[in-house]
């Protein structure tokens, strides 16, 4: 695991940090992330970095769109991409022995999009398409309406965009933003893989420029407090869709382990708490995922339920009631060790894939921790300190409510 042996870390001459992991298996794995993501935008930018996401593979003067993607393709290896509010990730996971042709592939995308007029209308189609479907989504709508009201300005807009900033990106306004946020030192490179670093180093170095002198981007941190509010938007549909939550801590915060602690207890599993006690025990929902979203500038706590109509009230009341005992009520020394194992256990078994090292390997480092840190305030973390880290975070009251439900 990568908690036993740690994540060493290396300042590439090109300006950009190297994470790395080692990996026994036969396995590759390269994830660049960008510091850029839709929470950096302005308004009339919304949906920047995800419309640069969809361009990155998109096609070099050296290689077409479908030549990047046969590469990768034809020794049966994965590449994709994915924008959050806070970063932008590209990633590539290959067997081992290809590793020079993922890295070089992605680099080479890196370096030289070129963000074709032809291609750029054809990712225009994909994600204006893309953005129809959260509203005919009802789960995709109620969570976005969520977040829009329970963070409020940069942090809640979508991370797709709207309809009418993705209709007006001109090549030279992508290109423009591309080159102002993909450089070395706004960048942190992570790779599992079974070889030593310096090998992986030495063919990085070879396909990244260096340009030390830039400084990188910069995100205040969110401001939302808990206040209650409540949105209520009918459709026609049959079934309702309630979230519930309130704006939370960070992934940076000094009780992210804590809160972790709390998520695992609330909606770790079938048998946590808001599971159990809403689906399981109740019946009053078909679906029902409690979780927290947390990067290092802002962070959420939601309940999703999809239920009939008529019971979401008794839903939403048994929610409530699971929030206001974890304020109140000390968790039992058997119910902290559960969710302590259950930690532990999924980070376990997400760690079979050294993507997922990779991934998570940055997410630690743009957090300001290592995971052996993190590992070790889990297992430290008594009932009473998990009481306190509850009552500072769950609101007493101050809850946002989005329900989307039929006409």
């Amino acid at each position: 695991m990568i908690a036993e042996s740690a994540t060493k870390m290396f300042e590439l001459s090109n300006g950009s940090k190297l994470l790395y992991n080692k990996n026994l298996g036969d396995v590759f794995a390269i994830d660049v992330s960008v510091n850029f993501g839709s929470a950096f935008e302005e308004q009339n930018n919304a949906g920047a970095a995800h419309f640069i996401e969809h361009m990155f593979f998109s096609g070099t003067k050296r290689l077409s769109r479908r030549q990047i993607a046969s590469k990768i393709d034809s020794v049966g290896g994965t590449i994709n991409a994915f924008t959050s509010r806070e970063s932008i990730h590209y990633y590539v996971k290959v067997r081992s022995k290809h590793y020079g042709l993922a890295i070089s592939t992605l680099f080479e995308c890196f370096n030289n999009c070129e963000f074709f007029p032809k291609e750029l209308e054809l990712e225009r189609k994909i994600i204006l398409n893309e953005i129809k479907d959260i509203h005919d989504n009802p789960i995709r709508h109620t969570l976005s309406e969520f977040v829009k009201l329970c963070l409020p300005g940069r942090f809640g807009r979508p991370i797709l965009g709207n309809k009418e900033s993705v209709s007006s990106f001109s090549r030279r306004d992508l290109l423009s933003i591309f080159k102002r946020t993909h450089f070395p030192r706004n960048t942190i490179i992570a790779v599992t893989g079974p070889e030593n670093a310096s090998k992986y180093i030495k063919k990085i170095e070879e396909c990244v420029a260096s340009n030390t002198q830039r400084k990188p981007l910069k995100l205040g941190r969110c401001k939302a407090k808990p206040i209650r509010k409540e949105k209520i938007i009918e459709r026609e549909i049959e079934q309702a869709h309630l979230c519930i939550g309130f704006p939370a801590i960070t992934s940076a915060s000094s009780n992210y382990a804590a809160f972790s602690l709390i998520e695992a207890i609330l909606g770790g599993g079938l048998s946590s708490r808001i599971i159990y006690e809403v689906r399981e025990r109740r019946g009053l929902s078909y679906m029902t995922q409690p979780f927290l979203e947390a990067e290092p500038m802002h962070g959420y706590f939601t309940v999703y339920l999809a239920t009939n109509p008529n019971k979401v009230e008794k839903a939403k009341q048994v929610v409530l009631r699971e929030f206001e005992k974890l304020r109140k009520q000390s968790v039992s020394t058997k119910e902290l060790r559960r969710a302590k194992q259950y930690i532990i256990g999924t980070k376990a078994l997400e760690w079979e894939d050294s993507l997922e090292i990779a991934k998570d390997a940055i997410f630690a480092e743009r957090s300001g921790w290592s995971w052996q840190e993190y590992f070790k305030a889990i297992k430290e973390i008594d009932a009473k300190a998990l009481g306190k880290v509850a009552r500072e975070t769950i609101p007493s009251d101050e809850f946002c409510f989005v329900l989307l439900k039929p006409k």
